[in-house]
């Protein structure tokens, strides 16, 4: 996970209802130690322009498979587990995400969640379209991507800097 900290912009994602409403979109790791993260998502609402901060710890499930991570997000404590599916680390990276409700079954209660990441608000083309065979050769659908909008955005990292200790 060392190799994964640091700002990833968000370029493109599927629906989730914690992102709902956001635009430049970033994820900030940092403090890894242990095989622990700090975990900060970042973004501007598109209604009252306020910056959200969406704070918890990541970890990685076992050493053998650092791909694997865990996300403890907020204070109810929301888990759900992370697979790095593609990255060169220094560029691009694809991460998938399953969760299943304890409370529904089934359809319900089953989300598959995927996003891809850049060091850089934007994302050179043949990194893109490397990532997307990756996520084929899955089976992962990526027929719900949406772009994420990077139009009038501040410096997000520094805003997050400002705002946030470094402190689990």
């Amino acid at each position: 996970m060392f190799q994964f900290q640091g700002v990833w912009y968000e370029i493109k994602r599927t629906f989730t209802l914690f992102e709902t409403g956001l635009k430049c979109s970033a994820t900030i790791i940092t403090n890894v130690e242990n095989g622990n993260a700090l975990f900060r998502r970042t973004g501007v609402n598109i209604i009252n322009r306020h910056f959200i901060i969406m704070q918890g710890k990541l970890r990685t499930v076992n050493s053998i498979s650092p791909a694997n991570m865990e996300l403890t997000l907020g204070a109810l404590r929301f888990r759900s587990i992370y697979k790095i599916i593609d990255t060169n680390y220094e560029d691009y990276a694809a991460v998938w995400s399953c969760y299943e409700s304890p409370l529904l079954a089934g359809t319900l209660g089953h989300t598959e969640n995927l996003w891809i990441l850049s060091r850089q608000i934007l994302l050179k083309p043949e990194y893109l379209n490397k990532m997307f065979d990756v996520i084929d050769s899955l089976n992962i659908s990526r027929a719900t991507l949406i772009d994420t909008n990077f139009n009038n955005c501040t410096d997000i990292s520094g805003r997050l800097n400002s705002k946030l200790s470094s402190h689990f």
